[in-house]
């Protein structure tokens, strides 16, 4: 099941985010041997893709550590409103999770 995390981001800012997943029992996933991805989009059954938040792990850093990311590009060509996202990890043998989602705010900018 995945956890829910809520981002509010801003329209136009650069988007860096640190979120570290855990297990049930609360020890951090280690996702080494892991890929992942993941994308905002309108609603969850949605073919396009508004933003790739291109997940990176950094499991020899610490367990349980990915690191969300949106340039200021693709930020600033967000548009505002309330949308969702998921992040995906596929490992060996067609092992597929989401050990997170939930909803992607982008507030308006006031400085541009």
């Amino acid at each position: 099941m995945a956890d829910r995390y809520n981002i509010s981001a801003i329209q136009g800012s650069t988007l860096l985010l640190n979120i570290n997943c855990k297990n049930a029992d609360g020890s951090y996933i280690i996702f080494s041997g892991y890929t992942v991805r993941g994308f905002v989009r309108y609603q969850y059954s949605s073919s396009g893709v508004l933003l790739d938040l291109q997940p990176k792990i950094h499991s020899s850093m610490i367990s349980g550590l990915i690191t969300l990311s949106g340039t200021q590009s693709g930020m600033a060509n967000m548009k505002v409103g309330r949308f969702v996202y998921d992040i995906e990890a596929s490992g060996a043998n067609d092992y597929v999770f989401k050990p997170i989602r939930g909803y992607f705010d982008v507030e308006p900018e006031a400085t541009y």
